[in-house]
């Protein structure tokens, strides 16, 4: 878990796997949100990104509890991906 700088799109990506074992345990959820607490208190980012494949319905729920939408597909090193953002102005309006 954590956050990753991708250099090909020039972006920071909120990331986390876990193994099956701990699945539907929120460990996701909890990790993800204190990366993007802690990029947007502690670190210079203007903006972070998640990316997912189209079918991980769980991983793009606990990227929209976060706040971050769905603004575009891409497709990255040969994977069609679902793009979703958000900002740290957005997130400083929804988390005082």
């Amino acid at each position: 878990m954590g956050l990753n700088f991708i250099s090909d799109l020039q972006e920071v990506e909120v990331l986390y796997a876990l193994g099956k074992e701990f699945w539907g345990k929120g460990y996701a959820s909890e990790g993800a949100k204190a990366s993007v607490e802690y990029a947007y208190q502690h670190l210079e980012c203007k903006k972070l990104i998640g990316l997912t494949k189209p079918d991980n319905y769980a991983s793009q729920h606990v990227l929209k509890k976060l706040g971050m939408k769905n603004t575009k597909d891409i497709n990255w090193r040969g994977m069609d991906l679902n793009y979703f953002e958000l900002d740290k102005q957005e997130y400083l309006l929804t988390n005082k």
